[in-house]
Formats: C-alpha cells, structure tokens, sequence
C-alpha cells in the first residue's frame, strides 16, 4: 500500500500530464480544451493559458516537493546547541 506523500505524488504526476496536453492543444492552435485532471473536468481557452502557465509551474515545485519527501532528500541544517 503506497503511503500519503506517494499518492499525492502520483495525483500531481496525472494533473501535470493532463495540463501539459492542454497547453500543447491550445499552443497548436484550439481554441478550447477539455481539460480532465482525474479530479475535476472543465473547459479551458486560449485566453486562459497564462493561468494554465502558472499552474504548471505550481505543480512542477509540487512534485519536486514531494519528490524529496518520498526519497528521503531535501535540505537538512543543523546548528550546535551551545
């Protein structure tokens, strides 16, 4: 059974898939998108692809996040006590 962090991990994977395909259908000249994240379902324009620019950039920190949760990386600092 996957734990907590690695499941969000793989629901962040599946969104970014599916908010990559939308920007690269409204980048190669739709107008509209159907935009299914596994979550929810909506309809996406050309006129939204800023917003579909920052959500992207929104999940790809989300996902290196919970890389590093899942590996065991991340930054540690450690100061002395006295």
């Amino acid at each position: 059974m996957a734990d907590f962090w690695t499941e969000r991990l793989e629901i962040a994977k599946k969104q970014l898939t599916a908010l990559d395909e939308a920007i690269a259908a409204l980048e190669s000249g739709a107008q509209s998108y159907k935009l299914n994240t596994g979550q929810s379902e909506q309809t996406v324009t050309r006129h939204q692809i800023g917003d579909l620019y920052r959500r992207q950039e929104k999940l790809l920190e989300q996902i290196s996040n919970l890389e590093a949760r899942t590996t065991g990386g991340g930054a540690f600092i450690a100061r002395p006590g006295f």
